[in-house]
């Protein structure tokens, strides 16, 4: 953003009255250690979706392997009546039964029998209230899932009908109220053959050859990773993006998706391992300030000691995030002398699977050196020292990456935030940010091979960026994505005004054959402007904005922002009470 806020962490107090209220059945002459009050996950119920209840289950389960015996001991001091007693340590056996997360089934699959696809699986667990079952339509590059049905307990299948031709995939989880199985995934299903085409239920052809020919189009050997001078290969589509553009796989004659070790860009998509790969994310500016005993303050913003970084990944981690976006300028870093702060994040980030995207510098005066960055920065202030930066931008840039160039960590490089070129009189110079943008990505590109490179825009119509300048200095070939911000248009799930919104810069996208992600966005709450919401509205529509998004191509969508080390959280921050952190988590576990 062109400002920052600060944040909060009321977490503890939500702990200690959740855990209350979970407990109260067991607790009344209760010691200390039969309550749940001390759960190490904080939050009961907002686990991980796609690995929820991991700590859940040590936890809870380590303080209710009896629950019999844990409402005997409730009862051990209350001299009351046999049936008093009975009644007692019957809730108190059901309350910590209902918390216990069920075993996820297995087996599962999905097979279409020309008419309906049926969706089978075993049944392993004993405590379950019942089952739900998620659904994708699979595409080349998407795969969003969403709820088929909640079934009851004991149930092993699900039959649906009416389903249009394509590849589906479905996923099944075990649940006890509001705690669940991790999801287990069956293969994809295609829909609208005759079903002894599917390999799955094909009856074995004697003359069929045990191996396929081989494509005499495929080379034996992987694709080398694309090099500055790549270009795009596809020819432009149009403008319009009713569904997600596929991956360039799909297309005859382009070789499909390598394992790369680091996330790569297939056409309009993103790769992982070989498969397509989506984030959802969230922005802290200021991860990297520190205050250190003795020492001296460094960056901007609230400082971090190191348990406030790692209970705030293992609450993003929570939340099912995968990816976080943090200002690296040289202020945080002492200009590149010292990088252990940032060492820190990516081995918080790396334990959790979490990849870092590390911005370089600002336009704005927001925790850099100097002021508002005109033109003449673009066209040569940034290679030389400026504003009390004993070395230059570019110097810093090749200090950083080349530290940094075989980090898996690291999602992507971004040159910039928010980008954007006018002259001290308000005139756009767009050529100026296209000749710092080709400069800065093919010497990124020079360094490090490895990693994408994002200029970092809003994509608003900002000075240098606007309408066709945005797409012309996005074709450049070294700039491996797009970047929208989205801000001001609260209510439209898919922004667009014919000219700079986000339909406009997915056009962009899908003209150029490269990926788009949202950096930021932001809806206030929590305050008393017109333009604030109550946190359950905001959800609602962070909810509509991040479905439309996926549903049209996107590849990332990252929220303004998480909550800050210390402070309250203000308008734009949300924290793991905010109804919001459930919306996370729920399109977290979709895109997956």
């Amino acid at each position: 953003m062109t400002f920052y806020h600060k944040a909060i962490g009321a977490g503890f107090r939500l702990r200690v009255v959740l855990a209350l209220l979970l407990g109260f059945v067991v607790v009344m002459a209760v010691p200390v250690q039969a309550s749940p009050t001390k759960n190490s996950n904080g939050l009961v119920g907002l686990g991980k979706t796609q690995n929820p209840g991991v700590s859940h289950q040590v936890s809870d389960q380590a303080s209710m392997s009896s629950p019999e015996a844990a409402g005997r001991q409730g009862l051990a001091s209350t001299g009351g009546s046999s049936v008093a007693q009975s009644v007692l340590w019957q809730a108190g056996r059901q309350a910590l039964t209902a918390r216990v997360v069920p075993t996820a089934p297995s087996n599962v699959a999905a097979t279409w029998s020309g008419t309906a696809v049926k969706v089978t699986w075993r049944d392993n667990a004993s405590n379950e209230t019942g089952y739900e079952l998620l659904r994708c339509a699979r595409t080349s590059s998407s795969c969003l899932y969403r709820t088929a049905a909640k079934l009851g307990a004991n149930a092993t299948q699900y039959e649906e009908t009416g389903l249009t031709a394509g590849t589906y995939r479905y996923r099944v989880r075990a649940c006890n109220g509001n705690r669940c199985s991790p999801y287990v995934q069956s293969g994809d299903v295609v829909v609208g053959t005759d079903p002894s085409d599917d390999p799955k239920n094909a009856t074995p052809i004697p003359t069929r050859t045990p191996t396929p020919t081989p494509i005499p189009t495929r080379t034996p050997t992987p694709t080398p990773t694309p090099t500055p001078t790549l270009a795009p290969t596809l020819t432009p589509t149009p403008t319009a993006i009713p569904t997600p553009t596929p991956i360039p796989s799909a297309t005859p004659g382009i070789a499909p998706p390598i394992a790369s070790p680091f996330v790569t860009r297939q056409g309009t998509g993103l790769s992982f391992g070989g498969q397509p790969f989506r984030f959802v994310g969230v922005n802290r500016y200021n991860l990297l300030a520190i205050n250190p005993p003795g020492g001296s303050y460094r960056g901007c913003g609230d400082s971090w000691t190191d348990d406030q970084l790692a209970e705030w990944f293992s609450e993003v981690d929570r939340l099912g995030v995968t990816a976080v976006r943090f200002w690296v300028f040289q202020r945080f870093t002492d200009s590149g002398a010292d990088f252990s702060q940032l060492d820190k994040l990516l081995s918080l980030a790396g334990e959790r699977g979490i990849k870092l995207v590390p911005v370089l510098e600002n336009p704005w005066s927001a925790c850099t050196a100097g002021g508002y960055k005109y033109d003449t920065w673009y066209q040569s202030g940034y290679l030389s020292p400026y504003d009390g930066y004993p070395i230059s931008y570019k110097d810093y840039v090749g200090r950083i990456v080349s530290r940094y160039k075989d980090d898996r960590r690291i999602l992507m490089w971004q040159l910039m935030n928010e980008a954007e070129s006018e002259d001290a009189s308000g005139n756009s110079d767009a050529q100026a940010l296209y000749n710092f943008a080709l400069d800065m990505s093919a010497y990124v590109k020079s360094i490090d091979p490895n990693h994408l490179v994002s200029l970092g825009t809003m994509g608003g119509g900002q000075p240098g960026a606007q309408g066709s300048d945005y797409r012309w200095i996005h074709s450049i070939p070294s700039i491996d994505l797009l970047e929208y911000h989205d801000y001001g248009s609260d209510t439209e799930p898919l922004p667009s005004d014919g000219w700079n919104r986000l339909k406009e810069r997915l056009d962009d996208a899908g003209a150029l054959n490269k990926p788009l992600f949202i950096g930021e966005a932001g809806i206030k709450s929590n305050c008393s402007e017109p333009d604030c919401f109550s946190p359950d509205q905001r959800a609602a529509l962070f909810d509509a904005k991040m479905r439309a998004a996926f549903d049209n191509g996107v590849s990332g969508y990252m929220i303004w922002s998480y909550r800050d080390a210390v402070e309250p959280p203000t308008e734009y921050m949300f924290t793991l009470s905010d109804p919001l952190a459930a919306i996370v988590q729920q399109l977290a576990s979709l895109v997956g």
